[in-house]
């Protein structure tokens, strides 16, 4: 067996000490983690708050009372606008009722393309619960609902609401931007951020319009009823607290999961 000069023996003395010390820390500083993770999850739970996803999964609904269901469709019927559309559609958005004509026409044009997505929105809106095809019981094999035709949805809604405006048909043009708020509130039922954050883009785009419609006419007293019934049901605290407590449980589900 060779002789190994002394130096050699002194670092691989040191090198097993610290590799026994990285060991032992590791195992001391898991413990305290874990025995404090456990005192926070009891701490929720004192709280009577989720701490496991399955806990703040959305119920059950059955699919004919299911608004994803045809939401899930958008995607597959929605009709995107082309650069010169989406250029018209900025500037009318910003001015509305001083727009030239030629920015007007391509936008309905795109409206009247996209009657199949309209119809969608329509059935989505007049089912009473909505649940996506999420597996709360492991979510990372699960995948998201294609959130970006909702906004586009919410953007339809807009500009033909706007449109309606501009040529005088105010019961319309409300009509359209309590549907908006109907599909925002439908679009985000998941206690996500990402949901809740798709909810207020589409909810942002539907007071945005309101507040540039009320200087131009008022609505019936009928749709003025049921537009003041859905702003006064739209509590933005409350699902975005929801959103934070799923993103928690999503949290302690990844955690556990890596253990």
């Amino acid at each position: 067996m060779p002789e190994y000069p002394r130096w050699t023996k002194r670092v691989l003395y040191v090198a097993l000490a610290l590799a026994a010390f990285a060991v032992l820390s590791y195992l001391v500083t898991s413990s305290v983690a874990s025995d404090r993770l456990d005192e926070a999850i009891a701490a929720i739970r004192s709280r009577k708050e989720p701490v496991s996803l399955l806990e703040i999964a959305p119920p059950a609904v059955e699919e004919t009372a299911n608004a994803a269901v045809p939401l899930m469709k958008l995607g597959e019927v929605l009709i995107d606008p082309d650069e010169a559309t989406l250029d018209a559609r900025r500037r009318f958005e910003s001015e509305p009722f001083a727009s030239p004509d030629a920015d007007v026409a391509p936008l309905r044009t795109w409206c009247e393309a996209n009657a199949a997505a309209f119809g969608l929105v329509e059935d989505a809106i007049a089912r009473p619960s909505s649940r996506f095809d999420v597996d709360y019981e492991d979510p990372l094999v699960s995948t998201a609902p294609p959130f970006q035709p909702f906004i586009e949805a919410g953007h339809l809604l807009i500009v033909r609401a706007l449109i309606a405006a501009r040529n005088g048909k105010v019961d319309d043009a409300f009509g359209d931007v309590e549907r908006a708020l109907r599909l925002a509130e439908k679009a985000g039922p998941e206690p996500t951020l990402m949901a809740i954050f798709v909810r207020f883009a589409i909810e942002h785009q539907a007071i945005e319009c309101l507040a540039t419609l009320l200087p131009h006419g008022a609505p019936s007293a009928e749709q003025l009823a049921r537009l003041a019934s859905r702003l006064e049901a739209t509590r933005v605290q409350d699902g975005f607290h929801r959103a934070l407590l799923g993103e928690r449980c999503f949290g302690h589900y990844v955690f556990a999961a890596s253990e």
